[in-house]
């Protein structure tokens, strides 16, 4: 029986493919940034949707949290709005102060 199983297997035709799209990043039109009371707010469906899906009390979280916001590219966008060391930047309920990535700033020097 189970070899008569296996046989009608072997040759049952193989199921059609199923394309999965591929993630994409949200579009800077979508990502904005202003400046309050010397805050910088990150605004964005995606962004702010990761950052209220994140536990902000787990720290390899919090890293894959920064690794989604790189690609998103907030980071980009914060110093295209003038963000410096220290400045403080808020997403939802998430405030920290923006420190430079210094693998980035290594790359630059090259």
């Amino acid at each position: 029986m189970l070899r008569a199983t296996a046989a009608q297997l072997m040759s049952a035709p193989l199921p059609e493919a199923i394309e999965i799209p591929e993630p994409v990043a949200e579009e800077k039109s979508n990502l904005r940034i202003k400046l309050e009371d010397g805050v910088f707010i990150v605004q964005g469906h995606q962004v702010e949707r990761r950052v209220a899906m994140t536990n902000l009390d787990n720290e390899e979280a919090l890293f894959r949290l920064q690794q989604a916001l790189r690609r998103f590219g907030v980071f980009a966008a914060l110093k295209e709005a003038g963000v410096q060391a220290g400045d403080t930047v808020r997403i939802r309920d998430l405030e920290f102060d923006f420190v430079p990535d210094p693998w980035e700033r290594e790359s630059e020097n090259c």
